[in-house]
């Protein structure tokens, strides 16, 4: 699993590369932290440390998503990040606010593009539909449930649930010990849930040994 997390994360670092390549968008924002830091220039001193923190973004990662530690720097800084290895193992990125804005953007794309390959392709003839909220913390699953009762479909839900953790994580949030991503699975034809996956709770129960 942790090969797979890594994978994604290389995956996502990419395509914040080719975004900051692109826009107009980006240097407009730029252009507004610029002004934001003139004018805190003119402030007392705590007040311009304020304000400084407030034009960028920590996250941690934590030592059980990053699978080789110094590739992992590696790559980061030449995307760009400011990255701090912690004694737990752990990983601190730093980026300024257009680029977390950026990352999560990207993210989004990233994973949703994902979930429509699963739907398209023809090693998971089950699925119909992969319906995230909004901040990846709850998917629905559409199926065919006869194909998907007689497959091994339901690991697709694994992808669901590394996706929606690693989502959460980067938007700066803190999962609790208990914390799982909901995965419910749905019949196409009556629009019953007929079974709910907890990621990552459920990830080595027979749940997902169909």
């Amino acid at each position: 699993m942790k090969k797979i997390l890594f994978i994604l994360l290389s995956l996502i670092f990419v395509a914040a590369c080719g975004s900051t390549e692109e826009s107009s968008s980006s240097e407009t924002e730029q252009e507004e932290e610029k002004t934001a830091v003139e004018s805190t220039e003119e402030e007392e001193a705590s007040d311009i440390e304020v304000d400084k923190n407030l034009l960028s973004v920590e996250i941690d990662i934590p030592a059980n998503m990053v699978d080789d530690i110094e590739t992992t720097i590696a790559q980061g800084e030449e995307e760009g990040f400011e990255i701090t290895e912690n004694d737990d193992g752990s990983l601190t990125y730093k980026m300024s606010k257009s680029r977390h804005k950026e990352l999560m953007t990207d993210m989004r794309t990233n994973f949703e593009e994902t979930f429509n390959e699963f739907v398209n392709s023809e090693e998971f003839p089950s699925i119909q539909d992969i319906q995230p909220n909004k901040d990846f913390t709850e998917f629905t699953m559409v199926v065919d449930k006869n194909l998907y009762e007689e497959s091994f479909d339901g690991f697709a839900s694994i992808t669901l649930g590394m996706a929606g953790a690693m989502y959460i994580v980067f938007d700066g949030q803190t999962p609790s010990d208990d914390f799982n991503i909901l995965i419910d699975i749905e019949d196409a034809e009556t629009g019953e849930v007929f079974d709910t996956i907890k990621f990552p709770e459920d990830l080595n129960t027979e749940e997902l040994e169909q």
